[in-house]
């Protein structure tokens, strides 16, 4: 009899790897980090598994000779937590893991190794062809090019592709809360409730919120985790924890000795993870470089796991780079222990969604622990403040409760298989944000000149049920191919100004007519690429292939970002304007500024004097990005500036003081000292502490605006578009502003937009709400004289960069806009004619046109009649303080 299809959950992140099948969960019995193998020829069978632990390639052991690790060689093999790291920082980029001389391999060859050899480890059998499902936990930063290669490699290994399903393990564990605790969970829940969640595991640290919906399902309420993109990867990992452990206990050690101890030998890794290891196998033998040893390690070593500073671990690091080196391992090590870093990201965790409810909170991941660890404990009162109800029992999930996963089976895996099931049974799932694409290309409409233009296929912040399909309705119908046309130019363009990739598609000769095209796109989440086809409208081979083709992102060339296409003049509206400001403009104010510092102690809250010193202009410490009194032709010599540096020296100094500052920031009570301290820290722009800008978030959330400077730093640091949006939130709550608002400056958090990318992402809705503002105030205003010019200025210069929103939403405020054309109007029509300020003409070779005014330069911007000289005004525009 034939045995039925079999659902496979599948978390293999290198460390008690762990499936989830027919409702039992199987985690891996061994606590060693899981090596691969690679073999010694391009097209050998890469091992993995349990058996590859007694293999003496590359052990560490000075004996045999294959098993030595030597300086300035290779690996062949390869520790999974570091392999999926690296897969995960290379994005929409291929990378590889060189083995030999002129031997490489593709990362996602060998995890998807490491995943097949888990399916079919010991009894397990995983039957493609009876119709096995496998459901695989990915990292929350994994990008599409990456769920790509890897569903690929599991194809070439016999697993259809069909049969494959990806995951993001946040929406997994979460998955698995939410089914344990469903009867528990109210009938209506708010648009902003939440559940935190922290992934402590060997390949990675993560800290993600996910928003909860509800959704009707055959007469069954479903509650959906909603996913938002992730930002960023946070430069933690486990295995750098357990090898700057191991760096802590043992001192300058071999690399052999490291590396045996690191892969090898599991004591630390249980250590970490609270697992007691067996007593019964030590003392082990431990072959150094020119003597053996016995590995005896003290029992408290959870106590030394307290000590590393984060960072990369240098012997690590050492013994990998000629294999496969890792971005994160630019960055240096921090001057906080790991235990910091993880209390602050918990508390940023938190202010970052000061909305809603918490209906609660998981810790999950091989490292989890049963207890609540130290770093935890600061945020306990915090997270009791928002609702969270701590028990003495937290090895459960309850509802608004802290679920601690160390001695719980794994809720990865068996999220993963809810998740296959859902989708078999086409059920809710969860909600995912996709990456935006969308399409430069040359228009050639018939009758008249060719120009480029853009066009979304999936807009920013699309949502779509996890299992379901985007699908592009209409297509984009409005592309030309002329009679005699020897090629199809187009830019395919991904995320907000990130990724940009073109391809010049070749035609055949023998196009005798006009021809209409037709773009299709269609995109599922977590699976891969966004599916681009050309189509011809009609029947016509116009193609070398046909009708169609499809777009390949991997092998089209790279351009630089913002694409300029040929013969694209006008945007409609700014770009984002970095600048080049320089962290320290001068050595001597860098030497200035690291005698002050030396004299503070970590805790240290500044005094009236000490803040004094620092708002001095003549020490040049803190001054406005772009602002130079003493060389009127030049805008970047800002100390701090948006554009950051990869300066190790630099980076120590800002994090140092950011750090004092804010801290003197929360203590001191007197009220202008606290407003100086916050322009200060607003002076830091991307450099101020994740702190800062959580504070400032959660003070425009709960409507606590005190002083001015609040407002003008937050469009000075802002750059997480959800702070942004909050601050958007917290301006349209007031439906009297800005018309009764009395600080000139009212405007300045839209600079942010024309700082920082991301920001961009902002709901087109909120933007039209933000621009009512706009136009009401500017009407109500625009025979005014008397001191309203400055007001008129700062607003005007609010309406140009609040444009960027046209980055990710293209038809924002359109050319048919009723919003666009009535603020044009009231723009055209002012009395005051609002000149230039002079900072954006202060270097390169700008000059104003005579005649011209900025009423007229925002208006050429709205009307998307935009120049290169304007944009580039644009920057200096923004760089003025």
């Amino acid at each position: 009899m034939t045995k039925p299809p079999v659902t496979h959950g599948c978390a293999a992140f290198g460390f008690r790897d762990s499936l989830y099948i027919n409702g039992s969960n199987l985690s891996s019995s061994e606590v060693y980090v899981a090596d691969a193998v690679l073999p010694s020829t391009p097209f050998g069978k890469i091992r993995t598994g349990s058996r590859v632990e007694n293999e003496r390639i590359h052990a560490g052991l000075p004996w045999p000779p294959e098993a030595r690790i030597k300086k300035g060689q290779p690996l062949r093999r390869a520790p999974m937590p570091y392999v999926w790291r690296a897969f995960v920082e290379a994005g929409d980029q291929t990378a590889r893991w060189r083995s030999d001389i002129g031997i490489s391999f593709p990362l996602e060859r060998i995890i998807a190794a490491h995943i097949e050899g888990n399916l079919n480890e010991g009894a397990r059998h995983f039957d493609s062809e009876r119709g096995d499902k496998v459901i695989i936990a990915i990292p929350n930063n994994l990008d599409e090019h990456g769920q790509e290669t890897l569903i690929r490699e599991l194809n070439k290994l016999g697993i259809k592709r069909e049969n494959v399903h990806l995951i993001w393990r946040p929406v997994a564990a979460a998955l698995t809360w939410l089914k344990k605790i469903g009867k528990f969970l109210p009938e209506t829940i708010n648009n902003d409730d939440h559940v935190h969640l922290i992934y402590l595991g060997p390949d990675a640290i993560e800290f993600n919120t996910l928003r909860l919906r509800t959704r009707q399902f055959e007469n069954k309420q479903y509650y959906l985790p909603l996913r938002d993109r992730p930002l960023e990867i946070l430069p933690l990992t486990g295995f750098d924890w357990v090898g700057r452990t191991i760096e802590t206990v043992y001192g300058p050690i071999d690399d052999g000795a490291f590396w045996q101890a690191f892969t090898g030998f599991p004591e630390i890794w249980c250590a970490l993870s609270g697992i007691a290891w067996n007593t019964d196998e030590l003392p082990r033998v431990w072959g150094t470089e020119d003597k053996w040893l016995l590995w005896d390690p003290p029992e408290n070593m959870s106590d030394f796991l307290e000590k590393p500073l984060a960072g990369p671990c240098k012997t690590l690091s050492a013994i990998t780079q000629f294999s496969c080196n890792l971005k994160v391992n630019s960055q240096g090590a921090s001057s906080k222990k790991m235990s910091e870093i993880l209390q602050e990201e918990t508390r940023n965790l938190i202010s970052n969604h000061p909305k809603g409810k918490t209906m609660g909170m998981i810790v999950f991941g091989p490292l989890a622990p049963s207890m609540p660890p130290k770093w935890l404990e600061s945020s306990l009162a915090h997270l009791q403040d928002r609702g969270l109800e701590l028990r003495e029992t937290v090895g459960q999930p309850k509802l608004h409760g802290l679920w601690l996963c160390g001695n719980c089976n794994d809720p990865i895996a068996e999220g993963a298989a809810i998740y296959g099931k859902r989708v078999g049974q086409e059920e809710p799932t969860y909600l995912d944000t996709l990456p935006s694409y969308g399409i430069w290309s040359e228009i050639k409409n018939l009758g008249s000149e060719p120009y480029w233009d853009f066009y979304p296929l999936i807009p920013e912040n699309t949502e779509i049920e996890g299992g379901s399909e985007f699908v592009l309705d209409p297509p984009v119908d409005k592309l030309f191919i002329k009679k005699g046309s020897k090629e199809f130019p187009l830019i395919i363009k991904h995320g907000i100004s990130e990724k940009c990739r073109e391809s010049q598609i070749k035609l055949p000769r023998n196009i005798s007519d006009n021809c209409r095209v037709l773009v299709h796109a269609r995109m599922k989440p977590a699976s891969g690429l966004a599916i681009v086809n050309i189509r011809s409208s009609d029947d016509k081979a116009v193609f070398k292939t046909g009708k169609g083709i499809n777009l390949d992102w991997d092998r089209m060339k790279e351009v630089e970002h913002p694409p300029k296409p040929p013969g694209k003049s006008s945007y409609g509206y700014p770009f984002v304007s970095a600048g080049n400001g320089r962290i320290i403009s001068e050595t001597e104010t860098e030497k200035k500024l690291q005698a002050f510092l030396a004299d503070l102690s970590t805790d240290q809250v500044l005094n009236v004097n000490q803040i004094q010193y620092l708002n001095n202009k003549n020490a040049e410490f803190f001054i406005p990005w772009g602002w130079n009194r003493f060389d009127q032709d030049s805008y970047d010599i800002g100390m701090f500036g948006p554009c950051e540096t990869d300066v190790p020296r630099i980076n120590e100094i800002s994090a140092r003081l950011g750090e004092i500052l804010y801290q003197s920031f929360m203590a001191v009570p007197n009220r202008r000292l606290k407003e100086k301290l916050c322009k200060l820290l607003g002076f830091m722009y991307s450099y101020a502490p994740q702190e800062f800008c959580s504070y400032l978030a959660s003070t425009f959330s709960e409507n606590q605006i005190s002083f001015q400077n609040q407002v003008i730093a937050a469009g000075r640091v802002f750059k997480d578009p959800r702070h942004f949006e909050i601050f958007v939130d917290s301006i349209i709550s007031y439906p009297e502003y800005p018309t009764n608002y009395k600080g000139w400056y009212f405007w300045s958090f839209m600079r942010a937009l024309c700082y920082y990318p991301q920001p961009a992402r902002l709901n087109a809705d909120k933007g039209y709400a933000v621009y009512e503002r706009f136009y009401r105030y500017l009407d109500e205003n625009r025979h005014n004289h008397l001191e309203e010019n400055n007001a008129k200025r700062y607003c005007l210069c609010a309406v140009l960069f609040g444009l960027r929103l046209r980055e990710t939403n293209p038809d924002f405020l359109g050319e048919n806009d009723p919003l666009r054309k009535k603020l044009y109007q009231v723009i055209n029509t002012m009395r005051s004619k609002i000149r230039f300020p002079p900072v954006m003409f202060r270097g390169g070779n700008l000059q104003t046109i005579p005649g011209d005014n900025l009423n007229r330069y925002v208006l050429r911007f709205l009307d998307y009649k935009d120049t290169e000289e304007d944009r580039q005004a644009a920057g200096g525009l923004a760089a003025g303080g």
